[in-house]
């Protein structure tokens, strides 16, 4: 989202009637958002609230069918309104959020808890989550974080068709993006092998 951001200046966040313009009920939403394309962020906003209504559009522009996933559990969500929990006194408790089939999320290792840490340990962890014809497509932007020359990043894209996942690295002039590393690979909503 940052990289299509900086190149077609594009929102990071945005309203999901930015991704689902064509659904009447996301125009009036104002408690929840996307980061990016991919992951919709509902936070329980009322004081002294542990759980709300949240809305998981059910159809994309195309009149394909959406496939919401948990972001924690990765379970399949029923779209449409649901009501979800959070108990932010609770320290094993997170904020809700869901993931938007079709999308291949390159994340932090789970263990780096800032960017040095993630720079020391080179290490990802690679999430795809299937739409309805058990696709999905990503891309990973990696650079030093430091250089101010621009020119000095690699490129991944990802895909998955069904019990294929394929990787092209797109632009390389990053030279340390050889010794990153996934170590965790998770294909979310498949049915069978992937080789």
């Amino acid at each position: 989202a940052f990289y299509h951001s900086y190149i077609q200046g594009g929102t990071v966040a945005r309203p999901v009637w930015h991704e689902f313009p064509g659904d009447q009920e996301t125009h009036g939403i104002d408690t929840q958002f996307m980061l990016g394309q991919a992951v919709m962020v509902a936070p329980i906003l009322q004081e002294g609230a542990d759980a709300r209504f949240l809305y998981l559009p059910p159809g994309e522009a195309d009149g394909r069918d959406t496939i919401w996933y948990d972001g924690i559990t990765s379970d399949i969500m029923p779209p449409g309104y649901i009501r979800v929990e959070s108990d932010l006194k609770n320290p094993a408790s997170t904020t809700p959020f869901y993931i938007r089939g079709g999308y291949i999320l390159p994340i932090q290792d789970p263990e780096a808890q800032n960017t040095a840490e993630q720079r020391s340990t080179k290490a990802l962890t690679l999430l795809a989550y299937l739409d309805g014809g058990k696709q999905a497509s990503g891309e990973l932007y990696l650079d030093d974080g430091e250089s101010e020359n621009l020119n000095l990043y690699t490129k991944i894209v990802f895909q998955v068709a069904p019990g294929v996942l394929e990787l092209d690295v797109e632009i390389d002039n990053f030279d340390d993006s050889k010794n990153w590393k996934f170590n965790f690979i998770r294909i979310n909503g498949v049915e069978g092998p992937v080789t």
